[in-house]
């Protein structure tokens, strides 16, 4: 009879620590499970941001450029319309053209090689 309780006695203490061993390491695990949700959740976030971000830079993109073409076929219909102010336009370019030759000939170093430099 004594050894029947001692025994049963051990047995539920084994019991006992193997409990709280079993409890630790469900303890854990959910530890893990929580810090690696939390992990993938803060990377999906960031990565989903990037991706919002580069989808922004390309829309803004896309928007500058339809603008742009919108605004250069509006000045090729003025300048269909407006004959005087186109001619005006060109003979302003044309001038300019004109003086940034004669400044570029005016301003060239001379390449003759000078007769000073005699040893």
């Amino acid at each position: 009879v004594i050894e029947r309780c001692y025994r049963g006695h051990i047995g539920r203490k084994a019991a006992k620590r193997w409990a709280l061993k079993q409890a630790e390491i469900n303890a854990v695990n959910a530890l893990m499970n929580a810090c690696a949700i939390t992990i993938s959740r803060m990377w999906r976030g960031h990565m989903g941001r990037a991706e919002a971000r580069a989808l922004r830079v390309e829309m803004t993109e896309f928007i500058a450029t339809l603008r742009a073409e919108d605004a250069k076929e509006e000045e090729e219909e003025y300048w269909k319309t407006h004959n005087v102010a186109r001619w005006k336009r060109d003979v302003k370019k044309s001038v300019q053209k004109h003086k940034e030759k004669i400044s570029l000939v005016k301003y060239r170093p001379s390449t003759s090689v000078s007769s000073d430099n005699r040893i």
